[in-house]
């Protein structure tokens, strides 16, 4: 069997126990199938900050890499986009920039996206907007509240919302934004920006049909 349809796995110095770094989705498949043993690659590492990120940099390798593999590499290992290229991968400009975004995302945030409890899109929407962490979180936690109870909103939409709460100033005293705290079921926060959204597109269709 080839290298590449090998899964990595690191074993953790600290309790022996064996944890998959990279292949997870084969791992699942095999187990759903009952399958009882699979070609596995040892990664030597120190902590699991550093499996991880050699776990993320085999995907890459193997041409399976995606943004939240180049984010996680960046992450764990301090290393640069440009770094990559030293290890023979080359991503696409998109790729790039969106792992440049996610890396740039609180700690909580970037480990629901890692674990698939967020989409990558939102969460994009959110850290390519909004640069403080604990607003991240907050608007992560309000999206979360909403999608609760129903309600989801467009990328373009939280889109919005990052953008609104990256330029509204904060209360020092409180921490707290201009526009609440979010607990409030009747915050009008998500409608708000739902309008919003919609006034710019009809606005940048009337001005396209004027040019």
């Amino acid at each position: 069997v080839a290298a590449a349809s090998a899964i990595a796995v690191w074993k953790d110095p600290a309790n022996g126990l064996t944890f998959v770094v990279n292949g997870h989705h084969r791992y699942e498949r095999a187990v759903a199938h009952g399958r009882k043993a699979m070609n596995c690659i040892y990664v030597e590492a120190p902590n699991a900050k550093e499996a991880r990120a050699q776990g993320a940099l085999l995907n890459m390798m193997e041409g399976r890499g995606t943004a939240v593999d180049a984010a996680k590499f960046l992450r764990d290992s301090g290393k640069t986009i440009d770094d990559m290229q030293e290890f023979g991968v080359s991503l696409e400009g998109k790729v790039t920039a969106d792992a440049i975004v996610l890396r740039g995302l609180s700690d909580g945030l970037f480990d629901k996206v890692a674990r698939e409890q967020i989409d990558v899109d939102t969460a994009l929407a959110i850290g390519r907007h909004l640069p403080d962490h604990g607003m991240q979180e907050q608007l992560a936690s309000y999206l979360s509240k909403e999608h609760d109870k129903g309600k989801s909103y467009t990328t373009k939409v939280i889109e919005q919302m990052a953008k609104e709460m990256a330029e509204t100033p904060t209360h020092t005293a409180h921490e707290h934004t201009l526009f609440g705290d979010f607990e409030n079921e009747e915050s009008l926060f998500g409608v708000k920006n739902e309008l919003k959204t919609y006034v710019h597109n009809e606005m940048a269709k009337v001005a396209n049909t004027f040019k």
